[in-house]
């Protein structure tokens, strides 16, 4: 069986992220890896409301961030 997984590294996505993932997930996304840069707004509380109906795993990491 064939099982897709998307990475992701967000920082300060929650406006954006929930329709983000829900599209991906409607395309064939089984599951999301998602790395949390640093976020300062709602990014964790979206991603919290998010895994109680998509298969997401997430890490916080704090570290410098780089967009390239």
């Amino acid at each position: 069986m064939l099982n897709i997984v998307a990475v992701m590294v967000v920082r300060n996505e929650a406006d954006l992220l929930p329709l983000n993932v829900r599209y991906h997930a409607a395309q064939g996304i089984d599951e999301f890896r998602i790395v949390d840069n640093g976020s300062s707004d709602a990014t964790l509380d979206r991603l919290r409301e998010l895994q109680q109906t998509v298969r997401i795993r997430w890490t916080r990491d704090d570290g410098p961030y780089h967009q390239s």
